[in-house]
């Protein structure tokens, strides 16, 4: 019988990991002092990185389980 996400808890705890990861590379980007140059690539990187925070929440909580 195959396992879902919800029955891994090893997987769970290993993508909460990574989210909190991601949480904290953005803030220290936000953080991160730039000219007005390099401020495109910044606003880049951050949705980049969001994406990935956003994809990993959605392994961690995959919505409703269908039977």
């Amino acid at each position: 019988m195959p396992t879902t996400r919800r029955e891994q808890p090893g997987a769970l705890l290993v993508a909460e990991d990574k989210i909190s990861v991601y949480h904290g590379l953005c803030a220290r980007l936000r953080r991160l002092p730039v000219d007005d140059d390099l401020d495109e690539f910044r606003t880049r990187a951050a949705r980049l990185l969001a994406c990935h925070q956003r994809m990993l929440h959605q392994a961690v909580d995959p919505g409703p389980v269908r039977p």
